[in-house]
């Protein structure tokens, strides 16, 4: 490959890594062709890229961004995967990792951090971004449901009292609703 073309693949590299949360460097060697496609396929559908480059060009993509630290980690086949849900490209590369025995994850770099196979294998077990988000809404809105309840039930309990009321001010007689009191005399005590 001639140096303007490796430059040029270099630089769409380093472009196209810079804009993820996760990238995962691993090892496929004596994967076969149709493993390989089935990863690619499984990877597209999670919205995680799959590419696999010289190491040399690699180390180069990697050289000056936060990255680098990843350059002691190329040795041998390194395949490389990167997205922005880091918890899910986690938990697909993991599956496929128990699936079969010759792919393997060598290191990742995770929102800003490297971490190693077993430590991948953990973030995996984490929910998903859209899980954390419904569990925080469930948090934030139930309470106030809860107090949607309180408030509609005041507001029936309000409008039964003011219907009886109403139905009790319609019952009474047409003098206004004052009674008049019968006034009995006390008996006279009487003598013994």
């Amino acid at each position: 490959m001639k140096l303007e073309k490796k430059e040029k693949v270099v630089a769409e590299l380093k472009k196209q890594l810079l804009n993820n949360k996760g990238l995962w460097l691993t090892d496929f060697s004596g994967l076969e062709a149709t493993t390989v496609t089935k990863l690619r396929k499984l990877l597209k559908e999670n919205n995680i890229s799959y590419k696999v480059v010289k190491n040399t060009m690699l180390e180069l993509a990697f050289k000056g961004t936060q990255y680098e630290e990843l350059n002691k980690y190329i040795k041998g086949p390194v395949g490389i995967c990167f997205g922005e849900d880091i918890v899910k490209g986690s938990n697909v590369l993991v599956t496929f990792q128990k699936e079969s025995e010759k792919f393997s994850i060598k290191e990742a770099w995770l929102d800003g951090q490297i971490y190693e196979s077993k430590k991948v294998e953990q973030i995996s077990k984490l929910p998903s971004r859209e899980v954390l988000v419904g569990q925080v809404l469930n948090i934030v809105v139930t309470p106030s449901t809860k107090l949607v309840n309180v408030l509609n039930g005041i507001l029936i309990n309000l409008v039964s009292v003011l219907d009886e009321i109403k139905k009790s001010a319609k019952s009474e007689p047409a003098d206004g609703g004052q009674a008049t009191a019968t006034t009995e005399q006390p008996a006279e005590p009487q003598a013994s």
